[in-house]
Order: C-alpha cells, then sequence, then structure tokens
C-alpha cells in the first residue's frame, strides 16, 4: 500500500462506520481484541485511522526478553470490545513479551455475526471452543462447518474465513503469535470457495480441525492422565494440541494431587516418556563404565603393569648358594 492519510480519531469504531458510509472500504484492522488501528481505502485515497491518546494499558506491548512465566487468571468482568462486536478478555497480561496473546472471546447474544472474510498475519493461532457452538467457514475446506464445545482447530496464517453464526453466550479460547499481527479484509473472496483442498498449506501451515466428538481419551504413560488428541498419524506425532484431564479424589469434588510433568520432545518409546518420579528419586546414580576417562585411566594402569613385569623379567637372578 502506498502514502495514507493519518486522521487520529476517538472511537475507532464509529469512524469506520463513518468512512464506510462515504463508500471507503476497511482493509485491516489491529489488534483484535481492542482495535486501535486501521486501514481504509477508496476513491483513490488510502487512511489510516489511529485512536488518539491511547492510555498506557492499551498501548501495542513492543516484542522484549522472552521468558516464562506461572500464571493464574482469575474469572473476572474485564470484557472488552473487540473486531466485529465480539467481546475479549486477556489471559496473559504481560504476552510473554509481545510473543504471544491468549483470549477469552464471548459473543453473548448469539445468531449471525456481523464478521466478513479475512486472515491474520501471524505465525501460529489456535481456536478452541470452550462453551456453546459456533458456524464458521475456512477457504479451500469445504462447507461451512459447526465447532461445538471442545472441538478445536489450528488455523495456519493466512488462510481466509469467516465467523457466520453463534449460539448465545458462545466462548472460544484464541491463542495467537505474535501478539500484536494484523487482521487484512478480503474484499473480493467468497467463502465457501469450490474447490476443496484440504492437504493445501498456508505458509507451511496445514488446516486441521479436531473434533471431540470423534476423539477417545486413553491413559497416558504415568497413569494418572487421560489425553485426548485427534489428527492421528503425522499431525498427532507433531504435537500441535492435546486435550489432558486428570483424576479426581472424593467422587470427582476435589483435584488430585497428582504431579504434573510436560517432557520435551523426545526419541524415547512412549512408554518412557513421562517416568515415575519416586521410581526416578529411588534409583542410585549410575556410573559409565566405559566413559572416556575410565578407559584412559585403565590404558594407564594396564601400561604400568606391563611395564613392572617386563623389568621384573629382566632383572638377574640371585642363588643363596655360595
Amino acid at each position: 500500500m502506498g502514502a495514507q492519510v493519518a486522521i487520529a480519531c476517538a472511537d475507532l469504531e464509529t469512524a469506520i462506520a463513518f468512512y464506510e458510509g462515504l463508500g471507503l472500504r476497511l482493509d485491516m484492522i489491529m489488534p483484535a481484541d481492542a482495535p486501535r488501528l486501521a486501514a481504509m481505502s477508496g476513491y483513490g485515497i488510502a487512511l489510516r485511522l489511529e485512536v488518539e491518546a491511547a492510555s498506557a494499558e492499551s498501548a501495542p506491548v513492543a516484542a522484549g526478553a522472552y521468558g516464562h512465566e506461572f500464571l493464574i487468571v482469575r474469572a473476572s468482568d474485564a470484557w472488552g470490545i473487540g473486531r466485529a462486536g465480539m467481546q475479549y478478555r486477556d489471559l496473559i497480561p504481560g504476552r510473554l513479551g509481545g510473543r504471544v496473546i491468549a483470549s477469552l472471546i464471548r459473543i453473548a447474544g448469539g445468531g449471525p455475526v456481523a464478521d466478513y472474510v479475512h486472515h491474520h498475519r501471524v505465525r501460529f493461532q489456535m481456536i478452541y471452543c470452550r462453551r456453546g457452538w459456533v458456524r464458521v467457514v475456512y477457504e479451500d475446506q469445504g462447507p461451512a462447518f459447526v465447532m461445538q464445545a471442545g472441538d478445536c482447530v489450528l488455523q495456519p496464517p493466512g488462510i481466509r474465513h469467516r465467523v457466520l453464526e453463534s449460539s448465545p453466550a458462545l466462548e472460544v479460547i484464541e491463542v495467537s503469535a505474535p501478539a500484536g499481527h494484523e487482521t487484512y479484509r478480503d474484499h473480493a473472496l467468497e467463502l465457501p470457495t469450490a474447490a476443496v483442498r484440504s492437504e493445501r498449506l498456508f505458509a507451511g501451515q496445514r488446516f486441521v480441525r479436531h473434533v471431540a466428538a470423534e476423539a477417545a481419551w486413553r491413559r497416558d504413560a504415568s497413569g494418572a492422565f487421560d489425553i485426548r488428541a485427534g489428527e492421528r498419524g503425522r499431525r498427532q506425532r507433531a504435537g500441535l494440541a492435546r486435550a489432558i484431564r486428570g483424576d479426581c479424589d472424593g467422587g470427582g469434588s476435589a483435584p488430585s494431587r497428582r504431579r504434573i510433568a510436560f517432557p520435551h520432545r523426545s526419541r524415547r518409546p512412549a512408554s518412557r516418556a513421562m517416568p515415575d518420579f519416586r521410581r526416578a528419586r529411588a534409583q542410585p546414580r549410575r556410573r559409565l563404565r566405559h566413559s572416556p576417562g575410565r578407559r584412559i585411566h585403565a590404558r594407564r594402569r594396564r601400561t604400568l603393569r606391563g611395564a613392572r613385569s617386563g623389568d621384573a623379567a629382566r632383572a638377574p637372578q640371585h642363588s643363596s648358594r655360595p
């Protein structure tokens, strides 16, 4: 896009509606959870709408040093209005230095959604339906389908899609990277597309749909948790996402005290992927029998022993007889 005319506005949604009434069209908006910037075009001009006097809380998060963070987010009423009138609640306020954003998205009223065909400039994006149902349609993935509670999709970068309608009190969890990414509107493409290409790659990733009703729970190697994973074969081995549930004590009323471990990806067999912690602590540390240091010391001992035996053989034999 060429030069843009920057216009400050107090209410971005009102400004977008005003310029759409004049015949301009929306091309890009960001971020989705709390829009502060939009690009519009028409009649040979391009506008850049920016929310003026943005507070420190709503300012974009700059990418900083990455660091792991243990975080517990309590339920609250801190909802904000995001793109297409959806309500957003931030689940990772720090956003790991601007690298990841996790949002709880809600549509309270249900019915048709005021969405449009669009795509996101992301590296990773996953949608998990937590409550209710939502009907969506994706580029080259066939007709529209309904995501029920427990369903999940891996949404590859650049795939065009649209939210059509939802049940009342719909809730989905969206995880995206990076945290601040653009949403571009596609004015030409109509969904669903005539071609169905389920194996198509979008920036090296495939669209993956996990249907909870078609997946079975299985016990993990430790015996402490159940794992539900769809898309068997190569996609499952890639470790994109798994649902995990633990045992409960007292008839399911209290959480279990079992340990939780998240092993790194390795080539070990599944039976050894998550060892028993108590057994691991009880086993003594094993010494390597054939370590380089031990081999060197053994070679030196053999050399010295051979030298001593050779000297003894060459030594003169003294007789005690006169």
